[in-house]
This record gives structure tokens, sequence and C-alpha cells, in this order.
């Protein structure tokens, strides 16, 4: 379908526009198949107004002949993602016999340039100590900064090491790179961070920032908010929210848990065994901080699961559910906590529903959370909603560039690499 304007609508808690053509909710995509898509902008263009069927398939199918049962699927999958199935819902009133109306308020404006986002490449943060005890809180702080800098839209985040910078840039893939150094000092953190061009290692911006670990949180939305000031980003005022968010954490509990993501990273039976002594450590020292739950939840989680089979899932899944249920008691906020218990739900009480909607509200806190992206989309496959998980590790592949590529540059990708492999052979395209 072509749409001659660029225009931006919103309705309710969604945003789309006829640039990009993705679905948000909060900023967070809400996956869409492209003639759910067409159809949504349909409705929008002409909100209140009663549309004829055959109208609405002469603009979504210019030059196909289409029976009339293509629009009522497509129609069903917006309802779906709206959370709006009822027949008279809030969004979209069925007119019997005759098509659909858009029934909500909508309001429409001017787009908003995102074609051209900026391509940042991060790298891993040296250390700048020669105590091995350090790797595992400044890689946790390597990922901090990516989930932050992630949760901006004007910006494109690619994890990479030094050898795939070059690679990333000859496919137009990034501009600029962040280098930085991380250094424990007592009980507070070094971190110097370093914006160069990529293709001519221009410095761009540099700063060195000192902070007490308790301070640690505010610390990490700061860091990303500064980046984006220095290389001209737009920052919305929901994102600049998100990132202002402030916690203090004791020192000596948060350095436990980044040990415990550190071997949990790993995902070997070894480092998933240590990960859990790291993850009660954590709990010990501050029994009100949900982290360590989470961790916990989401250490069993793995544990039960293919390849690693420690124990029956039937053993390993409560006791998941069990921390993942903790964590929340503790702060309902936090987004690790409940992708545990959506992927509990999807893959042990097999409530694909639920384990949706849980998904949904975990990215809606954390947008820059990869693992809630990555598990969604098993849950969007277990609903048989294949062009919805398609599209969505579509858009993962788009953010991570071409698949064999980063495969090179960042091994952890392949997990995600698979999932949309089987989807694809699932949907039977066999591409």
């Amino acid at each position: 379908m072509q749409v001659p304007e660029k225009k931006a609508y919103q309705f309710g808690p969604y945003a789309i526009d006829t640039q990009e053509r993705r679905l948000k909710r909060g900023g967070v995509d809400v996956p869409l198949a492209p003639k759910a898509v067409d159809t949504l902008l349909v409705l929008l263009a002409r909100p209140g107004r009663i549309l004829q069927r055959e109208e609405m398939i002469e603009v979504i199918w210019p030059d196909t002949k289409v029976e009339g049962g293509g629009l009522d699927q497509n129609i069903a999958h917006l309802r779906r993602a709206l959370g709006d199935e009822a027949k008279d819902g809030q969004y979209i009133e069925t007119i019997y016999r005759l098509g659909y109306r858009f029934v909500a308020p909508v309001l429409e404006s001017k787009v908003e340039n995102y074609a051209q986002r900026t391509g940042l490449a991060i790298l891993p943060l040296k250390m700048l100590s020669n105590d091995p005890a350090q790797e595992p809180f400044c890689e946790g702080m390597n990922e901090a900064l990516i989930t932050s800098l992630a949760e901006i839209r004007a910006l494109r985040v690619y994890q990479a090491a030094d050898d795939g910078v070059g690679t990333l840039t000859h496919l137009g893939m990034v501009d600029l790179a962040l280098k930085g150094a991380c250094l424990l000092i007592g009980s507070a953190v070094r971190i110097t961070i370093r914006v160069v061009r990529t293709g001519n290692g221009e410095h761009v911006w540099a700063k060195v920032y000192e902070e007490e670990i308790r301070d640690i949180v505010e610390l990490q939305g700061r860091v990303a908010r500064d980046v984006a000031t220095q290389i001209q980003v737009q920052v919305t005022p929901e994102e600049s929210q998100r990132l202002a968010r402030t916690q203090v954490v004791n020192p000596e509990a948060y350095q436990a848990y980044l040990e415990g993501r550190f071997w949990w990273n790993r995902r070997t039976v070894a480092g998933l065994t240590r990960s859990i002594d790291h993850f009660n450590l954590a709990i010990t020292k501050d029994p009100k901080d949900g982290r360590g739950y989470a961790g916990l939840a989401d250490t069993y989680i793995v544990l039960a699961s293919t390849p690693y089979n420690a124990q029956p899932p039937k053993d390993l899944f409560p006791k998941a559910a069990k921390f993942a249920e903790r964590a929340l008691e503790i702060d309902g906020g936090l987004a690790e906590a409940r992708v545990s218990r959506a992927f509990i739900k999807l893959q042990f009480e097999w409530d694909a529903p639920g384990a949706e909607r849980e998904f949904r509200q975990a990215i809606e806190l954390n947008p820059g959370y990869a693992t809630a992206r990555h598990w969604h989309a098993h849950a969007l496959i277990a609903l048989g909603r294949l062009d919805e998980a398609l599209d969505w590790l579509e858009k993962a592949r788009e953010e991570r560039s071409d698949y064999m590529m980063y495969l090179k540059i960042d091994p952890a990708f392949a997990e995600l690499h698979a999932d949309a492999r089987f989807g694809t052979l699932m949907a039977g395209t066999g591409e």
C-alpha cells in the first residue's frame, strides 16, 4: 500500500507513523504483520468514518484480487495486538454487513524523522585493574550501558568487539563507536567514556565519571543521556524520564548480583551453578533488592531447559516461579522478574496468552532489555502468530545487522538466529 503523506498517529497508549510503520506502545514495538499495518493506517486515516469492506480491500490490496476473509484476518490480528478483541471494542468497531470503523480519538501530527538513526557501536569496557574479580562488574556495567542506550529510539546500538567495528562501518551501519574503561576503587567506580568516529578515528567527546556504587543506577542513565546529547541525537521526554530513574543500591549486593549475571551469561552448567551462589549472596547482603531473586529465577529456568536439563523441569520451574514472585513482591516494576514469570507461564504453565501480556509489560518497563525481546518471540511462536514473531525477530535483526556477519561479532546472537530460522521454517517459507 502506498501512503503519500508522512504522518504520525496517536490513540490511547499507542503510536504509529507512515514512515517507520511500527506500532508502539509506550515507545515499545508491538509486532504486526505488514498487511495488518496497512489495515491500521487505512482506519487511522479516517477515524470515526465507516469504511466499507470493498473500499478497504481496494486500498490495502490495490493490484490483487482478495476475498473478504483476508481483511477479517487483519482486523482480528489488530484486535489481538491492541487487546481489543470484542466486535464493538474501544478501537475498532464492526459495522454489520458494511465494514469497520475506528472509534477511538486519534491525534494526527507530522512525522519525527528517525529514518537516518545514528549507528553507535559499543565496545566492551576495558578493565584498568589486573584484579580478575573486577571483570564481572565491568562486564555488567557494559551491559547496563547497552541497555540504557538501546532505550533511545534515535539510536541504533550495536554491541561489537574491536574487530567487528570495521565491518559495521564498511556496511554503513555505524558512524560512531563508544569505547571506555572501568575501575573499582573501594566503594566507588570510575568510568571513562570516549566516543570516536569509526571512519577516521576522530575524537568526538570524552568524559570521566566517578561515583559511589550505591548510586550506580543513576550513573548508568546519566551516561546514556550525556552520550545522546554529545552526539546530537534526540531523546524523547518519555525516554529521558526512564533514563533519569534513580535507586540506591547496596554495593556488596549489587556486585554479587553482577557476578551472578556474569556466570549466568556463560551458559554452562558449572557457570549457572556458580551464579546461584552469587545471587544468594546478593540476597543475603540486601534481602529487599529483587534483582537477586530474579537472577535465581532465570538460573533455574535455564537449568530446566534444553540442552542443560540439569534436573527435571517439574522440580526446577516451581523454584523459579517462587523466586520470580518474591522479586515482584519486592519491586513490581522489575522487568527482569516479569520476564522470568512470563517465561514460566509460557514453558511450564502452558499459558502463552498470559506470557505474552507479561512480556509486553516487561518491555514497556525496560525497552532495552534484550532477553525480554528474545523470549517474547518464543511466546508469539507458541501462540501460532508466526507473522508477528518473524516481524519481531526481523526488527531485532535490523538492529543487529546481517545475521552471519553479526554471528562473528557476537556469538551470543546465535540463539536468536536459530529462533528466526525455526520460525521461518514453521511459517513455510523455507528461507
